[in-house]
């Protein structure tokens, strides 16, 4: 019997779409989900 394993986790890229990344990136980074 062969076990299952889980895929490895794929990256992930956040693009900002805003003129003032700087400043929008403590607002932004609250609300991304851990994990």
């Amino acid at each position: 019997m062969k076990s299952v394993t889980n895929p490895p986790t794929p990256p992930v890229d956040v693009v900002l779409p805003c003129l003032d990344e700087a400043g929008a990136l403590p607002w932004v980074l609250e609300r991304i989900p851990s994990g």
